[in-house]
């Protein structure tokens, strides 16, 4: 493993930049335990192409020189790792975009996003990975309500339990709560215990609301109004 590099002498690491290399082709993190004289473009490219997360205290960029880091370089770091790693003074749009297409940077990576970076395409791109980044959003920003309602609909489609964190008042909008509520249970019965008990009861619609709900999980039957569990024929 190249992190092995921190034992080898000084002496013979500062005569051997190949060798610092290779150590650092295994394993990113034998960064750290090369002499700063090493540290050029090539060598730091090289330690953030693969998964060099350090800890939760430090990242590889603790040890790349200032001049080294570029986008080209954070990009290739966001190929395998989390944006929350890189300076926030080096962060740029096209790397919060690129980071919403990558496994290591999943819906959270919004919290580590400059609020500069953050608008209506980034929010979504965030809700497709992680419902629950909707409650972050409004309580961080300053959202119109045509822009809240898509966030909503972008939720009802995020895997996982997302359709909790969608504000009440969305829910009852006049004109498409109920279509939000159908989108929700399309996605998964178990969000039917937060559609609102006034859809659940409406005369017209509630017996078949009910059912469509049991059908997609079974689990949705614990938040049937009981009047449709014993006498169907009233809904």
């Amino acid at each position: 493993d190249g992190t092995a590099l921190e034992f080898v002498p000084d002496k013979f690491k500062f005569e051997n930049y190949d060798f610092c290399f290779e150590a650092v082709k295994q394993n990113g993190k034998a960064l750290e335990y090369t002499p700063n004289i090493f540290r050029d473009r090539r060598m730091c490219f090289q330690a953030v192409s693969e998964d060099v997360v350090h800890s939760t205290f430090e990242t590889i960029f603790e040890y790349i020189p200032e001049a080294c880091i570029d986008t080209e370089l954070c990009l290739q770091y966001l190929k395998n790792n989390p944006i929350e790693d890189i300076p926030d003074k080096h962060i740029t749009r096209e790397m919060c975009l690129f980071a919403t297409q990558t496994d290591e940077n999943e819906g959270d990576f919004l919290y580590y996003t400059p609020e500069k970076f953050i608008d209506l395409d980034l929010c979504l791109e965030a809700l497709k990975q992680d419902g629950s980044i909707l409650n972050y959003i409004f309580e961080n920003f300053e959202v119109d309500y045509e822009y809240a309602l898509e966030l909503c609909f972008q939720v009802c489609s995020s895997p996982g339990f997302s359709f909790r964190w969608i504000p009440e008042k969305y829910l009852l909008d006049t004109k498409r709560g109920l279509e939000l509520c159908l989108k929700g249970i399309e996605n998964g019965g178990r969000c039917f215990n937060y559609v609102p008990s006034v859809y659940k009861l409406d005369p017209v619609r509630g017996f078949d609301l009910c059912l469509k709900a049991v059908k997609q999980e079974g689990d949705a039957l614990a938040f049937v109004p009981d009047l449709y569990k014993i006498h169907p024929e009233k809904g």
